[in-house]
């Protein structure tokens, strides 16, 4: 692996780090490219962590701080900063600008949850 920089997207507690592009052949999109190439990591990762919820999709994990709170066990996340409607509107983003097949079937399913 070259070393160097990297980027690392985040959300959902999905992280996904992209290094220096090594396969690219294009020069003048390679920039463009490596971050393109890191949207679609991030969509499809995020894609795969969903689960069916209802009628639709959507994100549970363990709830936070019960080391702090002694509260346990998991939650749906729902908020627009870290869970399903921030999680909506980003496949919405990634249908417009065609980043991933399902982009807009799993907006739909977050939606209908």
């Amino acid at each position: 692996m070259q070393q160097g920089h990297f980027l690392v997207f985040r959300l959902l507690n999905v992280e996904i780090a992209i290094h220096p592009p090594q396969r690219r052949t294009d020069p003048v999109n390679t920039e463009v490219g490596l971050f393109r190439d890191a949207a679609v990591g991030l969509v499809q990762k995020i894609g795969d962590q969903s689960q069916p919820l209802g009628s639709g999709i959507g994100w549970v994990e363990p709830i936070p701080f019960s080391d702090i709170t002694g509260i346990t066990g998991e939650r749906e996340v729902l908020d627009l900063s870290i869970g399903a409607a921030g999680a909506g509107v980003g496949l919405l983003y990634a249908y417009r600008n065609a980043l991933h097949a399902q982009a807009l079937d799993w907006a739909k399913q977050t939606a209908d949850r």
